[in-house]
Order: structure tokens, then C-alpha cells, then sequence
């Protein structure tokens, strides 16, 4: 038992980067080929990319809720120790790293300029909901 929740433990949290990794390099590939929100068809791709993005955002937090849950679990049937937390703390400190290193993306992609003022609100509206809503609903 002791082998499966550490391997569970390792194992969500190299998906978590794996996870950060995909999206990173998504949203990264959408600001290099968009500089700018020049039409609607632009706005659509933004809109469909800042979804994705909010989907990965809960499926991370799924992933990183695994290794706790296991070495709780672990700790209450006797077969992990308090020490065994570090396999829970070392891959935490990637996983953040990794999502940190996208950071500049996402406050870039939350920036990205409109060619008019329909689709600066609209843009405007998209960051909104990305930033405070677990779902897009647009």
C-alpha cells in the first residue's frame, strides 16, 4: 500500500506539470501568432483559449489535491509517516515553478490589445470572467 500512494503521490503532480507544461505552451503559441485582437475571429480564438485555460486551472487543482489526500490517507491506515510530507513538498516546489514561469504569459494574454473598442470590451469581459470564475460563460 505504502508504494501505490507514493507513486500516486508522484504521479499527480508530474501530470499537474505536464498539465502547465501543454497549456504554457498553448497559450505562448496563441500570443506569438495574435499580437493583437484585429477581428472577431481573433476574439473567438482568445475566447477559446482563455476557456481552456480556466479548464486546465480546475483540473490542476484537482492534480494537486491528489498527493494530500494520499498522504492523509496513508497517515490514517499507518502506511506513511510524517516524513513521507517531502514527497508531497519537493514536487510542490516544481509544479510551482513550472506554473509561475507562465505567469508573464497570462498577464500578457490578459493585456493583449484590441484594434477598437468593441473588442477591447469584450477582451475587457473575457479577462473578467478568466480572473473571478472557475467556468468561462460566454
Amino acid at each position: 500500500m505504502r508504494l501505490l500512494l507514493l507513486t500516486a503521490m508522484l504521479i499527480s503532480p508530474a501530470l499537474a506539470i505536464v498539465n502547465a507544461l501543454i497549456q504554457g505552451r498553448a497559450l505562448k503559441q496563441f500570443l506569438e501568432t495574435t499580437p493583437e485582437l484585429a477581428s472577431s475571429l481573433d476574439l473567438e480564438n482568445f475566447k477559446r483559449i482563455a476557456g481552456r485555460q480556466m479548464w486546465a486551472a480546475l483540473a490542476q487543482g484537482v492534480l494537486l489535491l491528489i498527493a494530500p489526500a494520499c498522504f492523509f490517507w496513508g497517515l490514517m491506515i499507518d502506511s506513511l509517516t510524517p516524513g513521507d510530507f517531502v514527497w508531497i513538498l519537493l514536487p510542490s516546489v516544481i509544479v510551482i515553478l513550472v506554473a509561475r514561469s507562465f505567469r508573464t504569459l497570462e498577464l500578457k494574454a490578459w493585456a493583449i490589445p484590441a484594434a477598437n473598442q468593441h473588442l477591447t470590451n469584450e477582451r475587457d469581459r473575457v479577462v473578467k470572467v478568466w480572473r473571478t470564475k472557475p467556468l468561462p460563460d460566454w
